[in-house]
């Protein structure tokens, strides 16, 4: 009996694979024109969307007397959404909005004239800014499913939101009191 056990097990298990292999069907003879949907959307499709966000620290030396920025803390946020609509292969157009926070903190001491020429504790200008930059965007050589080689045309304007001046000042050392 157990001589029939080995020969009748493999046979169960050769028709089970047998069932699995006849369930799958043949990825040949399908038409993936018909059975797909074109995409339009995506990088080098003809409809592309992103939001993005950055930061540019400002460095560097002054130009001028005024006062010196506290490095890498003054900087610009910003945050935005870029639109890109596909004309041709070679040709796309688009553009980005996004709002930008331009900060300024200044180091106090005795040579600061600007804003005024009072030393704080710690000081900053604040710009915030709306910003449109269209673009024309002509593209070389192969590129298949990534973004590839181009150039870009662009101009660029904003609109100054507000500004503002903040700073902070430590209380004295010396005792108060009420009269």
């Amino acid at each position: 009996m157990k001589h029939l056990l080995l020969p009748a097990g493999l046979s169960l298990l050769l028709w089970g694979q047998a069932q699995q292999a006849r369930a799958q069907r043949v990825v040949l003879r399908a038409d993936p024109a018909t059975d797909t949907a074109r995409a339009r959307y995506g990088p080098n499709r003809a409809f592309y969307r992103h939001l993005f966000i950055g930061y540019a620290p400002v460095v560097g030396a002054p130009a001028g007397p005024g006062a010196d920025l506290r490095p890498f803390k003054s900087a610009e946020f910003f945050v935005g959404v870029r639109q890109k609509y596909r004309l041709t292969q070679t040709l796309a157009t688009g553009f980005d909005v996004r709002y930008a926070r331009l900060a300024y903190h200044l180091r106090q001491n005795s040579q600061k004239i600007l804003p005024t020429s009072t030393v704080h504790h710690s000081e900053s200008l604040v710009f915030s800014q709306l910003q449109l930059e269209p673009y024309l965007r002509f593209s070389y050589g192969r590129r298949g499913n990534v973004i590839g080689n181009y150039l870009d045309v662009s101009g660029w304007g904003g609109w100054a939101m507000g500004a503002s001046h903040h700073y902070e000042d430590q209380p004295g050392t010396g005792a108060a009191s009420a009269p």
